[in-house]
């Protein structure tokens, strides 16, 4: 039954195609053919989906097969790196490329980029895209980097079907800046009695709330050896990093952030360190401990970063 109503479809779908002998016309009832198809292929594949998002008003189908660990979500202006597969709805292969990278709303097509919109870091789904999200009535060529750069051709009015992960956000210095402003925004809001005392650096984005003061004469110079007390997390609370005796030279420390920050603070001082990836672990994937438990944790690329400081001690 199942492979008459693949016929079935697949011959209305030649007819739309090539109804005209001076051009290609959209079928009037695109959209129903659209839902059918996406219903057989989610239905075929519902195994290896954990999470569903077809509720779009455009059609638009997100078909989560991992979920992200971080809250780490894709803004309108995010730059971002994917590892991607353009299928056909049989399979055929008309583009793939294993680390491409693209501004949201910087001429992929539409449907791509409100796709990846839905998805947040570290996460793998398939999105299924109707041609007016597509191509449209136009032929388009497509690129296969793992065979050669091989081209390929897209027909008109083609449902197109992506396997796509969230590589990086690649989010600018600049874009940083206004999440940790946001941050430390709702961070006053919540914490306005407990914080004495606070100290930004506008150029650098730098921020320090202090929740607690040593003693004035307890300042620490260059080269002093110290030992804090921390917990790194990102900005949505994930920590990815924990030492209740961490031991370093003032001057010295890593990342950045976290030693300019600590170099402003006096002995017994408490609060918290906010710096952007410029100041803390850049452009390139880390590795964080979490010393209390001796669990390894991902820093993404561009992430910025919050440092809780509960003692500094000499």
């Amino acid at each position: 039954m199942l492979k008459v109503n693949l016929l079935i479809l697949l011959f209305f779908s030649i007819l739309f195609i090539e109804c005209g002998s001076d051009a290609v016309v959209a079928p009037a009832n695109e959209r129903k053919v659209f839902d059918s198809l996406a219903r057989i292929y989610i239905k075929k594949n519902q195994a290896k989906f954990v999470k569903l998002d077809t509720a779009d008003a455009s059609g638009l189908k997100v078909l989560y097969s991992k979920l992200g660990l971080s809250k780490d979500t894709i803004s309108k202006s995010s730059t971002v790196k994917v590892s991607y597969v353009g299928r056909f709805l049989n399979d055929e292969i008309f583009s793939r490329d294993t680390a491409y990278t693209f501004t949201i709303g910087s001429g992929v097509i539409k449907g791509f980029d409100a796709g990846i919109l839905k998805m947040k870091l570290g996460e793998t789904a398939t999105i299924i895209i109707p041609s007016i999200l597509g191509y449209g009535a136009v032929q388009a060529k497509g690129f296969d980097k793992l065979n050669n750069n091989k081209e390929t051709y897209i027909p008109p009015f083609s449902t197109l079907v992506f396997e796509v992960s969230i590589l990086e956000i690649q989010r600018s210095q600049a874009e940083q800046i206004i999440f940790i402003e946001k941050y430390a925004k709702n961070y006053i809001k919540e914490n306005k009695a407990r914080i004495v005392k606070y100290d930004t650096l506008s150029t650098s984005g730098l921020k320090i709330f202090y929740t607690k003061e040593g003693l004035a004469k307890d300042t620490l110079s260059k080269g002093q050896s110290v030992i804090v007390d921390y917990t790194g997390s990102f900005l949505d609370n994930t920590v990815f990093s924990k030492d209740p005796s961490y031991t370093f030279k003032v001057g010295d420390g890593v990342p950045k952030g976290l030693n300019d920050g600590i170099a402003k603070m006096k002995i017994g001082d408490e609060g918290i360190i906010i710096f952007p990836s410029d100041l803390g672990y850049g452009n390139v994937q880390k590795k964080g401990v979490n010393k209390t438990n001796n669990k390894e944790t991902i820093i993404p690329p561009y992430s910025p970063v919050v440092f809780s400081i509960s003692s500094i001690k000499r």
